[in-house]
C-alpha cells in the first residue's frame, strides 16, 4: 500500500469517527433534553394533584 493510500485511508478514517462522535453526542442531548422535560412534567403533575387534594379536602 503507498504511503498516499494509507494517510487517505487514516483521514477517512479520523473523520468517520469524528462524525460518529458528534452524532454520540448530539444523541447524548436529546436523551437528556427529553429526560428533563419528561421528568419536569410529572413532577408538575405531581405538584398539581398536590394542590388540587388539598383543595378538595380544605372544602
Amino acid at each position: 500500500m503507498s504511503n498516499i493510500g494509507y494517510e487517505w485511508f487514516n483521514q477517512g478514517f479520523i473523520l468517520e469517527v469524528r462524525k460518529m462522535a458528534v452524532m454520540n453526542k448530539l444523541l447524548q442531548s436529546i436523551i437528556w433534553a427529553c429526560h428533563l422535560y419528561i421528568k419536569d412534567f410529572f413532577q408538575v403533575d405531581y405538584t398539581l394533584h398536590q394542590i388540587v387534594d388539598t383543595v378538595y379536602t380544605a372544602c
